[in-house]
């Protein structure tokens, strides 16, 4: 992704592109052309990381009908609390005949005895983009593919935080795409393009724009990733993990809710300055 260019304005990511004159495709043309430049340039297996979002449809779709041989990996949490992903991902799946290879991750005992290790290696102080670092690490072989969150309008410490992803990929011993509709300027063109809708409409417009280019995406009745459910959890049940310091050293980001203060506070502390760096000098 050297030819992304990205930028902080007013506190908010700004992605420009450094490359002319590349073919400008629709999103679903564009994704087989990537997906053609990854099998040139990274080794197979191919591994898609998938869930139930409509994001990760999109990638595996293009490469159902691509016609290159992949491998796809799903995490199950413990206590069901991303069943509503995966039934999504279910019906996808089923649909167009598409194997998903699951695995069951304790998510509370990554967080437990796994979690700090990832955050402060990759200084990332997201705890979902760390457990997507965690899946990633059960594939030892090939080329390990995810969607990737859009770029899209964000503050600089969450900017920061979501890049540990990339970090984390250098870092591995067995190539990794952590932003397949990054990967190329023609898909990252073409979606981004479009993202201008979909961020004044919502997960709708997201939807639909999908759908006009070609993805067959299943929208989630309720838009709700894994997380919201293990935020619930966490809540409602870790409250007597949370001490008087976890109260007092809040961060610039307000919620005093469990999940936060006890897995996202701390680490937006320990890469605040790192953030500032970033912003003055992505």
């Amino acid at each position: 992704m050297k030819w992304v260019k990205i930028s902080i304005e007013a506190d908010s990511l700004i992605m420009d592109f450094t490359v002319e004159n590349f073919e400008k495709l629709n999103s679903l043309e564009a994704a087989l052309h990537t997906i053609r430049e990854i099998e040139k340039n990274y080794p197979p297996p191919y591994t898609l990381m998938v869930s139930g979002g409509i994001d990760s449809q999109a990638m595996l779709y293009a490469w159902h009908i691509s016609g290159v041989k992949f491998n796809t990996i799903s995490a199950r949490y413990n206590f069901n609390l991303n069943e509503h992903d995966l039934e999504t991902l279910e019906q996808f799946s089923k649909r167009y005949s598409i194997d998903i290879s699951y695995v069951d991750l304790d998510i509370f005992k990554f967080y437990q005895e796994e979690y700090d290790h990832y955050a402060t290696t990759f200084n990332c102080s997201s705890p979902q983009v760390c457990v997507h670092m965690k899946i990633a690490d059960l594939i030892q072989e090939g080329t390990v593919i995810s969607s990737g969150n859009l770029l899209v309008p964000y503050s600089a410490a969450i900017t920061y935080a979501m890049s540990g992803i990339i970090r984390y990929a250098e870092s591995r011993k067995t190539p990794m795409i952590p932003y397949f509709f990054l990967e190329t300027p023609e898909l990252a063109y073409s979606i981004f393009e479009r993202s201008k809708t979909f961020m004044k409409q919502g997960y709708q417009g997201k939807v639909d724009d999908y759908l006009e280019s070609g993805f067959p995406v299943i929208a989630q009745t309720e838009k709700l990733t894994g997380f919201e459910k293990v935020k619930d959890y966490y809540d409602q049940y870790c409250a007597n993990l949370v001490t008087v310091q976890n109260r007092l050293q809040l961060s610039n980001n307000p919620s005093r809710r469990v999940f936060d203060l006890l897995l996202r506070h701390p680490y937006e502390r320990k890469l605040k300055h790192l953030a500032m760096k970033f912003k003055m000098n992505p």
